[in-house]
């Protein structure tokens, strides 16, 4: 048995695609190189531990993935977000060499050349990178859904959310099973991982 987390009131904003893919328990990962409004710093998974998934939209979504997957309810621009998923970070680094992302394939729906653009992106040519997450998903008994605010827009991936309902609590969270159990998939993480990462110029915290 896992122990429930602790619910934090912060959003970390992804296609709903996407969202849903992890919901589904296809994909286990998500890769970030960050928002204008991520600053100098630069994107990092390490400024929070455990955070709700918030989906967006995104008119090209169908044509980024190889997959297509669906929310029952599609988040509305300007009049509200549907919080379905809250998820832990189990892992995170600092991907820097092109040939282990690619290897990452089997553990996300993106497609190569959306990863690839996000891995050149503000790099010079042969020094880009990725941010990785690997995440224990986590889904409400019932969705929050909330209204919009025009904090929430921009290209940011961190948001701060409203004070998290009384109703809403760790106790009623269900875990997302991948194929297998939580145990099986983190052990074939950690061993697909183990051997792509293996001095692949890569910056990790466990």
């Amino acid at each position: 048995m896992h122990e429930r987390p602790e619910l934090a009131p912060v959003g970390f904003k992804e296609w709903s695609s996407v969202c849903a893919a992890i919901g589904a328990g296809r994909q286990r990962i998500v890769l970030r190189k960050g928002g204008i409004a991520e600053g100098r710093t630069g994107f990092s998974f390490a400024k929070h531990d455990a955070f709700f998934l918030f989906p967006t939209l995104f008119h090209q979504q169908e044509e980024s993935a190889r997959e297509v997957f669906e929310l029952g309810d599609v988040p509305v621009e300007e009049e509200s977000i549907p919080l379905r998923y809250f998820v832990e970070v189990r892992w995170r680094g600092e991907m820097r060499d092109w040939e282990a992302v690619q290897k990452l394939e089997p553990l996300h729906i993106w497609k190569e050349s959306v990863i690839r653009e996000r891995f050149d992106y503000g790099d010079e040519p042969g020094k880009g990178s990725v941010q990785l997450a690997v995440l224990r998903v986590w889904e409400l008994a019932e969705t929050w859904r909330i209204p919009y605010h025009r904090s929430y827009g921009g290209c940011r991936s961190w948001v701060d959310l409203p004070e998290i309902p009384q109703q809403i609590t760790a106790a009623d969270l269900r875990l997302i099973d991948a194929p297998g159990s939580d145990d099986q998939v983190t052990d074939l993480l950690a061993s697909l991982l183990a051997s792509v990462l293996a001095n692949s110029g890569v910056n990790v915290s466990v």
